[in-house]
């Protein structure tokens, strides 16, 4: 496992962290070290336990995002437990597992991203049978969405993050390639080419930290899980590999809390000659 670089980006992940305040002891000088992989790591976990309920019906690669006020999500789209996409749009309170269908989208998706643009959740891509360049857009997660627009290309399997009003959409497939391309959108009806990758993933995990974006991980263009961690500076227009994870993990998600970024869940093996899914 290479630890050095991984140690090395928690760093800026902790950097951000508020702390007590202790003198500094004195220190005898040591020599240089002699390989970045000498210096020791660790990192703190987060971890929720079960909640006390479940959603009445079973629900995959949908899209997530802030609800309308604390304590809520929005849930868009997603692959039900019999296999169909949904263009379902729903409102989840946490503390009580209540779940009110609350809209719909124009156009069923399941492996889309999304983000809040001006107050509105917005949902990239995704698809059913195929790979789809549709952008939806509704506001408050109620009613019905409109198509605002579409990406430059088709896009499944995407991860996208914010800094600032703007949203970022990285990774993805196409249905024959995977896209290596990084967009930005501040109305999601316009994007602008940001970076492109140096590894193309598909359902990395992503988050925003200090003016970057970090990629975590995702499936490569062989089929496995990737250990790689890439850091996009939307500012260079540059990206490039920073680290790499304890594990290859794929589908897994993000979250930045109290200044550290932490990723939870996915998948450490893909069956071989597993068909590609849109």
């Amino acid at each position: 496992m290479k630890f050095g670089v991984f140690a090395l980006l928690f760093c800026v992940f902790l950097s951000g962290c508020g702390g007590v305040s202790r003198a500094k002891p004195k220190v005898t000088p040591r020599p240089p070290r002699s390989s970045p992989s000498a210096i020791p790591f660790s990192a703190a976990a987060a971890e929720s336990g079960i909640l006390p309920w479940s959603l009445s019906a079973s629900l995959s690669r949908e899209v997530v995002l802030p609800g309308p006020v604390p304590g809520q999500l929005t849930i868009l789209g997603g692959l039900t437990g019999t296999g169909t996409t949904s263009n379902s749009v729903s409102t989840l309170t946490t503390t009580s597992g209540t779940l009110s269908n609350t809209g719909s989208l124009a156009t069923p998706t399941h492996d889309a991203s999304g983000a809040i643009l001006a107050g509105k959740d917005t949902v990239f891509g995704g698809g059913v049978s195929a790979s789809s360049a549709s952008v939806q857009s509704l506001a408050g997660g109620a009613g019905t969405a409109a198509s605002i627009g579409e990406l430059p290309q088709l896009r499944s399997d995407s991860a996208s993050a914010m800094i600032g009003r703007t949203a970022y959409i990285v990774g993805g497939y196409d249905g024959a390639a995977f896209d290596p391309v990084v967009l930005g959108t501040s109305n999601g009806s316009t994007f602008q080419q940001v970076a492109t990758l140096p590894v193309p993933v598909r359902y990395p995990a992503v988050a925003a930290l200090g003016g970057r974006i970090y990629v975590f991980g995702g499936q490569t263009t062989d089929g496995q899980p990737a250990d790689q961690i890439q850091m996009i500076d939307p500012a260079r227009h540059s990206a490039q590999l920073v680290g790499r994870m304890p594990e290859p993990d794929t589908g897994a998600v993000a979250v930045l809390v109290g200044g550290i970024v932490y990723v939870a869940g996915g998948s450490t093996s893909v069956a071989t000659g597993t068909a590609p899914i849109s």
